[in-house]
C-alpha cells in the first residue's frame, strides 16, 4: 500500500513540475515572433537534452548498461543530428533556408524518435553483455545512418509542407501516428514517472504540430516547449536510472561490505582472544593434580557465558555445573534442536548452546581434551599406586618404597600430591 502511495505521489510531483515548466514558458513566450533565431534556440535545448542521453549511454557503468539504454543513446544521437539539419533549413535562416526540406528532416527525426523509444522501452531491463553492447554500438549507427541518408534524398520536397498552403494531410496523419506511438511508449514506461511524463509530453507536442499554415503559429511555440520539456524529463529519468542510482547502489554496497568487514574483524579478534585463553587454560589443566582441580578450572573458565559459551555439564544424571541460571536443571530438558550434546566415556555429558554458532567448533575439542586429561590423570594415579604396592609386596623398607614411589611418580610426570600416611 505504501509503495502504491509513494508511486502516486511521484507521478503527481512529476506531473506538477513539468506542467509548471510548460505553463510558465508558454505564458512568457506565447506572443513571441517565432523567427529562425527563436526556433534555433528551442531546437538547441531539445538537441542538448537528447545529446545528454547519448553521453549518459557512453559514461554509464558497464554493469548497468541495458540494451534499452544503448538503443536509446544511439537513436537520440541521430535524432539530434536530424534536428540540427531541420534547424539549419528552417525558414528565414540565411543561405540554407528550405522549409519543405526542414519539415522532411523534422518528420524523419520524430519517426525515428518514436520507434526508437518504443524499442528501447521493451529492452530497458535487459542487461547488455559485452558482445551485445559492441554489436548494438556498431550496427545501430551504421544502419540508422544509411537508412536516414537514403530517406532524406528519396523523400520528395513538399510531401509534408507546401509554402503558402501549410502542412499536408500526410504530415497530419503521421503526426497523429507519432503521437499514438509516444503514448504507447508512455504506457510501456508507466512504472517510471519521468519517462511516463516524457512520453505524454512528446505525444502532446506532436498534436500541436498536426496542422498549421505558417511557422509563426502559436501552436508551433507550444509544440516546441512540450518537446523540449519532454527531452528534459527523459534526460532526468536516464540520469537517475543509469547514473545516480548505480552510484547510490555502489555506495550502499560499500557501506554494507564495510560493516560486514568490521564485523568479521571483530569476530576474528574475539576468536583469537578465546583461542589464546583456551590454550592458557589447557596448560593449567595439564598441571592439575586432581579431578576436582580440573573441574574448578572448568568452572572458572566458563563462568561468563558471554565470553565463552552457554553450557551445562552432567555426570550421568547429576548436574556438575552450568554457567547460566536460565539453563534447565534436568538432563532430559536439553533438546537436540537447541543444544549440541557431547558424550564422554566416563558417563560425563556436556550440552553446548547451538546459538553460539561456529564457536562450537572451538569448545567441542576442548571438552574432549579435558576428558582425556582426566583419563590420563586417573591412569597415572593408578600406575603410581600399583608401583607402590609392588614395593610393599617385596618388603622394601618404607623409606626406600617412598623414594621409589616418588621417582616413579616423577618419571611418569604425575603431578599428584599423596599424603605420606597413604604410603604405609
Amino acid at each position: 500500500m505504501n509503495t502504491a502511495q509513494n508511486q502516486i505521489k511521484a507521478y503527481l510531483r512529476s506531473a506538477f513540475f513539468y506542467s509548471a515548466i510548460v505553463a510558465v514558458l508558454y505564458f512568457f513566450l506565447r506572443n513571441l515572433h517565432f523567427s529562425y533565431i527563436e526556433h534555433l534556440l528551442f531546437e538547441f535545448f531539445s538537441i542538448f537534452f537528447a545529446m545528454t542521453l547519448f553521453v549518459l549511454y557512453v559514461i554509464a557503468p558497464r554493469w548497468k548498461q541495458s540494451e534499452g539504454l544503448i538503443i536509446n543513446g544511439v537513436v537520440l544521437l541521430f535524432v539530434s543530428l536530424l534536428d540540427v539539419l531541420h534547424a539549419m533549413r528552417f525558414s528565414g535562416l540565411p543561405g540554407t533556408s528550405d522549409m519543405p526540406s526542414s519539415i522532411n528532416f523534422w518528420m524523419l527525426a520524430r519517426g525515428l524518435q518514436a520507434l526508437g523509444l518504443i524499442v528501447a522501452a521493451t529492452r530497458k531491463d535487459i542487461l547488455a553483455g559485452k558482445k551485445t553492447s559492441t554489436t548494438l554500438s556498431i550496427l545501430l549507427p551504421i544502419t540508422a545512418g544509411i537508412g536516414l541518408f537514403i530517406l532524406s534524398y528519396v523523400l520528395p520536397s513538399g510531401i509534408f509542407f507546401i509554402e503558402g498552403k501549410g502542412t499536408t494531410a500526410l504530415k497530419a496523419n503521421l503526426e497523429i501516428l507519432y503521437a499514438i506511438l509516444f503514448l504507447l511508449f508512455a504506457i510501456l514506461m508507466r512504472h517510471e514517472p519521468e519517462a511516463f511524463i516524457a512520453g505524454a509530453l512528446f505525444a502532446f507536442s506532436e498534436i500541436a504540430f498536426v496542422t498549421y499554415v505558417n511557422v509563426t503559429d502559436p501552436r508551433i511555440i507550444l509544440g516546441h516547449i512540450l518537446k523540449a520539456t519532454g527531452f528534459l524529463a527523459l534526460g532526468l529519468f536516464s540520469l537517475k536510472k543509469y547514473f545516480l542510482m548505480p552510484l547510490k547502489e555502489m555506495a550502499e554496497v560499500q557501506r554494507t561490505y564495510s560493516a560486514e568487514n568490521q564485523g568479521l574483524k571483530s569476530t576474528y579478534e574475539t576468536l583469537t582472544q578465546r583461542w589464546n585463553e583456551m590454550i592458557k587454560c589447557r596448560e593449567k589443566i595439564i598441571q592439575c593434580n586432581s579431578i576436582d582441580a580440573i573441574l574448578s578450572l572448568e568452572r572458572e573458565f566458563f563462568a561468563d557465558p558471554s565470553k565463552t559459551i552457554r553450557l551445562a555439564k552432567f555426570e550421568k544424571d547429576r548436574l556438575l555445573f552450568k554457567n547460566d541460571p536460565g539453563l534447565p536443571e534436568e538432563k532430559s530438558a536439553y533438546l537436540p534442536e537447541q543444544f549440541e550434546r557431547i558424550d564422554m566415556e566416563n558417563g560425563t555429558t556436556v550440552f553446548l548452546d547451538k546459538e553460539s554458532g561456529f564457536y562450537l567448533n572451538i569448545y567441542k575439542p576442548f571438552f574432549l581434551f579435558i576428558n582425556l586429561a582426566k583419563k590420563n590423570l586417573l591412569e597415572k594415579k593408578s600406575n603410581c599406586f600399583a608401583q607402590h604396592k609392588a614395593c610393599r609386596r617385596r618388603k622394601i623398607p618404607d623409606r626406600f618404597s617412598t623414594q621409589l614411589f616418588a621417582r616413579a611418580q616423577n618419571a611418569a610426570q604425575c603431578h599428584l600430591w599423596i599424603s605420606p600416611a597413604l604410603l604405609h
